[in-house]
This record gives C-alpha cells, structure tokens and sequence, in this order.
C-alpha cells in the first residue's frame, strides 16, 4: 500500500515537472519564434503586431473572437433599425393616407395646403422605407454573411493549432518520462560501478568471487539499460523539437491568416459604416425638399379667400328668420266661436299687444340713446359694450317687429269679423300662413317675401331708408338690409 501510494505521488510530481517544463519549453520556443520571424526575409512584418508565440496567439484568437461578436452585434442592431425605418414608414403612410382623405371633404387653399402636407408625409414614408431597405439589404445581410463566412474559416486555423499545441504537449511529456528513466538508469549504472570498482579495489567489505560476477553481471545490465534509455530519450526530444518546430509553423500560419481576416473584417466594417453614413446623408437634402414644398404650401393660403370661395360654393345667402306669430283661437274663423265672444277676445288680444308694442318701443329708444353716447363719446366704452349695445337693439327691434305683426294680424281678423277691409301695413307682403307637424296652422314672418321680394324689398328698403312708414322710422334686421342693398345694386336701383 505504502509503495502504490509513493508512485502516485512519483506520478504526480513528474506530470507536474512535466507541465512545468512544456511551459518553459513554450516560453523559450516563443522567444526562438519571434527571433525567426524577424530574422525572415520577406515576413508580413504587420504579423509582429500579434505574433508572440502561443501568448500572442491567444490573444490574437481573443481579439478576432471579440471582433467577430461585434461584428454580429452591429449586424442585429442594424437590422433593429431597419425595422424601425420600415415600422415608421408604414405609420407615415397610414397618416398620410387619413389625411388625404380628410382633406377630400373640404375646400380652400388651407385645404390645399393640408393635402400637400399629406402628399409629403407620403414622400417622407418612401424615404425611411428606402433607407430601411438599404439598411437591410446593403448592410444587415452582407454583415451578417461575412461573421459566418469567416467563423467557418476561423475554426479550422484554430483546430490546427490547437492540435499542434496538444502534439507538442504530449511530446514534451513524453520527452521528460524518458529524460527521467534516462537519468535514473545513469544514476544505477554509476552506483553499480562504483561498487564493483570498491569491491576489486577491496574498500568495500570482503566479497567473493561469485559475488563480484554477479555485481559485474548487474553493471553490464545496468549499462545497456543506460544505452536503451539515453537512445530513447535522445529520439523523444529530437521528436518535441520537431513537434515544437509544427507548432512554431503553424502558429506563424494560424496567425497570418487570422490577421488576414481580421483586416478584411476592419475593411468591410469600414465599408459599411461609409454606407450607413451615405445612406443618412442622401435623406438630409430630400427632407429639406419636402419642408421647402411645404413652405411653398403654407405661403399661398389665404385665409380671406377661403371664406370667400366658401360663401361663393357653399352658401346658402344672408341669414333671414322666420317669426312664428302669435296664434289665437279666435282668429282662425274655421273654429267655431260666439262672435260677440270672438270680437271681445279679439279686442283684447289688441289691447295686450298695444301695451307690449308701447313698451318695447322704449325699451328700444333707451338702446338706441346709449348707442348714440357710444357712438359720440368712444372712451366713455370699448369695443364690447359698443356690441353688446347692437346686439340689444337688434334684439328690441326684432321683438318689436313681432309685436307689430301680431298686432296687424289680429286686426285683420277683427276687421273682417266687422266686415270692413283689412287695414294696409309695411309687414303685410311678409306674413303668410303654413301648417305644422300636426296640421295646424301657424302664421310666420319672413324677412322678405317668396314671390315678389324684389318689388317689396325695394318698398321696404325704400321706406326705411326714406324715414317713412306709419310715421315713425322702420328699423329692419342688418342682414335684411345687405340683402336688399345688393338686390338694387343689381337690378340698377337707387337709395
């Protein structure tokens, strides 16, 4: 047990001295290398860069195995990008899509303008889809063919290497094995010798003969073991010198053509990112047209003439409401009624009116007096309170025109209810009777009449402007009297 145990130990102390001595073997085969290589006419001298045995061949492996993850890296990222562009450019043209079609329900240089802002959001999609299909086609996939183009040529070269180091390894182990066995059979040869030589010089105790023929027997032994061993441990490191000098040649190749691959990823690297940049620089301008046909865009909407092409296609002509008149029971002679009831409610409904109409008339001289005060003293209100009167005076004016209609509509009912003849009046051509929903009658007022308005506009304008009318001075909605002013303007009338 205890002599199994010692040659473990033995055994592991030899593989260590072996390991030991293949390093040191290495480090001084690096140094022979790189004296070698300098000393070589014609060698890549870029290869020094990298080459400095099996150290610098594994740091070259590191560096081009770093260079590749990069390489794969800056491929998906590219491709990422791509999907963007590709992504964005789809959005772009869905919007330019919605916008275009918004625009188709309207009119005017706004919307003009608008629709080339579609026309270019358009223009701006095809762009990053173009730049999405270069990123893509002239990047992304090169790229990505040229990582695995040169991992599929990398590993061979490493392989080789790698195999000419374990070559080296095994040789350089069994190269101490038989150093040691050489040494140990020398170191038994010379204590045998020095035995025998003792024995025959009689320094030693006594011996017989037989015993020295067998010392001399175990020295003749000893001798040809040594001869055995010395020639085998001569062969083995002849051997690792060889394997040594493989190694040497193939880390020198490995290397050239790692630093070959290397310098065509650096370039093709370089190339790419030259087409990145071009890609990216050719949208600059582009975009820079599309913001100047903007511009243009932008420069010719005219906000006045979009009203104007708006009123002109659109239009439906001044605002002219219509009064619903007051309606009373007795008026309507269809409905049965007692007269003399129907004259007393008729009557009354006259006085009611009567009272309202005195009323608002001056409700509406009290308007008309603060818009004078307005009008003469400009600081004493602003721009507000100056529409704010306007609009009160418009507002009285027109109550007071549906006071006054009801009122002349329920004397003509009280007139022909005493069978005399209507009385005349300045709304009469504007008051006609139409039926509702539910087929009841309601009476309106209209600004102007539906068949003869250019005949009483002009008598309505006329006496407006003329001051007349049941002595007192008429007053008309604003828009009525644009209407009426442009009607006379065309048919060649005077104020």
């Amino acid at each position: 047990m205890t002599m199994r145990l010692k040659n473990k130990l033995t055994l592991r102390r030899s593989s260590s001295k072996s390991l030991a001595s293949l390093h040191k073997a290495l480090a001084s085969s690096q140094s022979s290398l790189d004296n070698n290589l300098t000393s070589s006419p014609g060698a890549n001298s870029s290869v020094f860069t990298y080459v400095q045995g099996l150290n610098g061949f594994e740091e070259l492996r590191k560096h081009i195995k770093q260079g590749n993850e990069f390489s794969r890296e800056v491929a998906a990222i590219v491709q990422e990008r791509a999907e963007l562009e590709s992504s964005y450019a789809k959005s772009l043209s869905k919007l330019s899509n919605k916008l275009t079609k918004a625009c188709a329900c309207c009119i005017g240089t706004m919307v003009s303008a608008w629709g080339t802002a579609a026309s270019e959001m358009e223009s701006e999609a095809e762009l990053h889809r173009g730049l999405a299909t270069s990123f893509q086609e002239d990047i992304y996939k090169p790229l990505k063919v040229l990582s695995e183009t040169q991992y599929k040529i990398r590993k061979p070269i490493e392989n080789m290497v790698d195999k000419a180091a374990k070559g080296l390894l095994n040789r350089r182990e069994e190269e101490q094995k038989m150093r040691k066995h050489a040494f140990s059979c020398c170191k038994e040869t010379e204590k045998l010798s020095e035995q025998l030589q003792d024995a025959k010089a009689g320094k030693s105790k006594q011996m017989s003969d037989k015993d020295i023929t067998k010392l001399e027997k175990k020295c003749r032994s000893a001798a040809t073991s040594l001869a055995k061993a010395d020639t085998e441990y001569h062969d083995s490191f002849q051997k690792a010198e060889v394997a040594r000098q493989e190694w040497e040649a193939e880390v020198y190749n490995g290397s050239s053509q790692m630093q070959k691959l290397e310098e065509e990823r650096i370039s093709q690297m370089l190339e790419y990112l030259q087409k990145y940049q071009n890609s990216l620089a050719e949208i600059g301008p582009k975009l820079i047209q599309i913001c100047d046909r903007l511009r243009e865009a932008v420069m010719v909407v005219d906000v006045q003439r979009d009203l104007a092409k708006v009123v002109d296609q659109k239009g439906t002509g001044p605002h002219q409401p219509e009064q619903l008149l007051f309606e009373s029971y007795a008026e309507d002679f269809n409905n049965t009624m007692n007269p003399e009831r129907r004259r007393k409610a008729l009557t009354n409904y006259l006085l009611y009116l009567q009272q309202d109409v005195e009323r608002e008339k001056k409700g509406r001289e009290g308007v008309e007096k603060l818009l004078d005060v307005y009008k003469n003293t400009p600081n004493f209100a602003d721009q507000g309170a100056l529409d704010d009167a306007k609009r009160k005076l418009k507002n009285v004016s027109a109550t007071l025109n549906f006071l006054e209609a009801s009122y002349y509509k329920v004397s003509c009912a009280l007139a022909q209810l005493n069978g005399k003849p209507k009385p005349d009046h300045r709304f009469a051509p504007y008051i006609e009777q139409v039926k509702d929903k539910q087929s009841l009658q309601e009476v309106q007022m209209a600004p102007h009449g539906r068949h003869m308005f250019p005949h009483f506009l002009r008598k309505l304008l006329s006496d407006t402007l003329n001051g007349h009318g049941h002595g007192h001075k008429l007053h008309v909605w604003s828009e009525l009297q644009c209407v009426a002013a442009a009607s006379l303007d065309s048919n060649g009338g005077s104020t």
